[in-house]
């Protein structure tokens, strides 16, 4: 499945992985070590990530910051697992690889 995927959705999909398992909010140095990116970079990231996440969940799923730059994946719903969540993104980005 990886093969299908272009690197910047990959990398989507990996950072939510890693989103998904935390517990508490996570510094933006120690997500940029995860996937090898600068911060600049990796702040498209995650603003990319969070336009994904907003058009397939509306506000129910969605990337929380605090002043320090820390982040944490918030789903606030009773209907969404992070599983779920993880399943979702993935096919709607092979959706968009196979539509090219």
């Amino acid at each position: 499945m990886d093969l299908l995927l272009d690197k910047r959705n990959y990398q989507k999909i990996e950072l939510i992985k890693y989103l998904s398992k935390q517990y508490e909010f996570i510094s933006i140095d120690e997500l940029c070590e995860l996937l090898d990116l600068s911060k600049v970079a990796m702040r498209r990231l995650l603003d990319s990530l969070e336009e994904d996440l907003y058009e397939l969940f509306n506000h129910t799923v969605k990337i929380d910051t605090n002043e320090s730059s820390q982040y944490y994946l918030v789903i606030d719903s009773q209907y969404y697992k992070s599983a779920n969540v993880i399943n979702m993104l993935t096919l709607h980005f092979l959706k968009q690889s196979l539509s090219y």
